[in-house]
């Protein structure tokens, strides 16, 4: 097993990487100063260089200190204005990396330039040595693997901002192994397809033998056993069957080098549920389905958590990340149970529901339960309706403080320009924020983003959505606009909402 995603956070965190940069800043900026007259281009670039080259002066001998506190191998991880300072610094590297490597944008959530995933040209440009920081060491991985002898290699993309990486990885590990089994998998890379132009699909595999959308856990073992009497699997495959979770394994981690993962302990994940029990969200579209939210799953609690303490005993993990969309609250409450005493804690993901009280949230925190992310998305009941949340914003308010006042931490997840949305609407959610403050151990405030999937995109006209275009030569349908039939935000409104929010974030 490898994980390039963080073979890749480590290289960014390091004086190598930084040196490169800065060095790579400083030739650019004399080569674009030897032009007597800057295009519109080069003058935002020449402007990006300046900066990353301010951030680049003294960064690069601070990293390596910055990967061992975060790693937990030097005190200050738990030290809020150390632990602050050295995000603030990796925040500083990918910006000098973005600068270096411009028009490339990279942060803790994306990784991508203008324009890109739009056909296989924008890829392969993109791909280039001379605009991709990582070329050395997508052919390091690749290399690798080959040695490995590997003959079917799947990579699992989960998150959108790894979408362009693997497909640049990808492409390393073809031309290493043309003759190999190329697989890739997960929800980004299922829902990237899914929205694809069907004429695009043989264009957006590019390195790819096959993309399979859907559970892996059948899928890949037929797949691997089919290659192995010569049938290569081809082409973007929907995978309907879906394993029974408790007849699966506890999962195996042998070949991660978990020692060096930037957590000061380590932090293992663990897939209690699959899916979502509610699915009804209009926004939502999540998971490895053509439309809507993967149905709801659920292991039988007793196993999962004799998969925990297994997992304890081989690996020292006492903390686990449970990672699904949503966990029932009778399947927390049972979990929890079969954990009392195990001296294992755990995190998850929940809908912040009736079934969430007092005397709930105590027996989830004597079982074990760390922290929680809560769903809010809204405190306005008109758009809380809108989006069929199921959940009014007292129910919610009732459920977060029965978990805040059992001792679990609580992080909100709320957002604002929901189509037909009003500023009232959203000051309604920063106010519900504000006034349950302290409550919350972290809150996160996003914008409404539109995806195919999703019951709005289905049906757009029901909200207030009177068009949706992609960019022209946008082959692959990689970016969504859209716009509201009625009236946005005034200018005044938007600043009062900015305002408030920057008034609560400072506190």
């Amino acid at each position: 097993m490898v994980d390039a995603n963080l073979e890749a956070s480590r290289a960014v965190l390091s004086w190598t990487f930084a040196e490169r940069a800065r060095m790579r800043i400083d030739h650019r900026i004399a080569k674009l100063e030897r032009d007597p007259v800057l295009t519109h281009r080069n003058a935002v670039r020449y402007a990006a260089l300046w900066r990353g080259r301010g951030e680049a002066l003294d960064l690069s001998t601070r990293l390596e200190a910055v990967a061992e506190l975060l790693a937990g191998k030097r005190s200050g991880f738990y030290t809020h204005d150390r632990y602050a300072e050295a995000v603030g610094l990796a925040e500083r590297a990918m910006a000098i990396q973005s600068a270096a490597w411009a028009p490339l944008a990279m942060d803790f959530r994306q990784y991508r330039t203008p324009l890109a995933m739009m056909d296989r040209a924008s890829i392969e440009r993109d791909a280039e040595p001379a605009r991709s920081p990582f070329s050395g060491l997508y052919t390091t991985i690749a290399e690798r693997i080959r040695e490995w002898g590997a003959g079917c290699i799947a990579l699992t993309v989960a998150f959108p901002g790894q979408l362009l990486p693997s497909q640049i990885l990808g492409m390393k590990l073809r031309e290493l192994m043309p003759e190999a089994l190329l697989l890739g998998g997960g929800p980004a890379l299922s829902q990237f397809f899914f929205g694809m132009p069907t004429d695009a699909a043989t264009e957006g595999l590019g390195p790819f033998d096959a993309v399979v959308a859907g559970d892996g856990d059948l899928a890949m073992p037929r797949i691997v056993d089919a290659f192995s009497r010569g049938d290569r699997a081809r082409g973007f495959i929907i995978e309907e069957q879906r394993a029974d979770l408790t007849d699966l394994p506890c999962p195996d981690f042998e070949g991660l080098p978990l020692e060096e993962y930037l957590s000061p302990k380590l932090v293992l994940p663990y897939d209690l549920a699959r899916g979502c029990y509610w699915g009804r969200c209009a926004f939502c579209h999540y998971g490895t389905v053509p439309a809507g939210t993967a149905p709801y799953r659920v292991r039988d609690p007793g196993v999962a958590a004799a998969h925990l303490v297994e997992l304890k005993a081989r690996y020292g993990a006492a903390v686990f990340y449970l990672s699904e969309d949503a966990l029932a609250p009778v399947h927390a409450r049972d979990f929890a149970l079969a954990l009392r005493g195990k001296g294992v804690r755990w995190s998850t993901d929940i809908r912040p529901e009736h079934g969430f009280t007092a005397s709930l949230a105590r027996e989830l925190a004597a079982g074990g339960l760390l922290s929680v992310s809560v769903g809010v998305e809204s405190a306005s009941p008109r758009t809380l309706a809108r989006m069929d949340k199921g959940i009014d914003h007292e129910v919610m308010r009732t459920a977060i403080r029965h978990l805040a006042r059992a001792g679990i931490a609580v992080e909100a997840m709320a957002f604002e320009g929901f189509p037909g949305e009003s500023a009232r609407d959203a000051l309604l959610t920063l106010r519900f924020l504000d006034e349950e403050y302290e409550q919350f151990s972290l809150f996160i405030f996003g914008q409404f983003g539109l995806v195919r999937g999703s019951r709005i995109f289905a049906s757009p006209g029901e909200y207030g959505i009177s068009e949706i275009w992609t960019v022209e030569g946008d082959r692959f349908g990689s970016g969504l606009f859209w716009e509201s039939a009625g009236r946005g935000y005034s200018d005044q409104e938007i600043a009062q909402i900015e305002s408030t929010l920057e008034d609560l974030s400072a506190r």
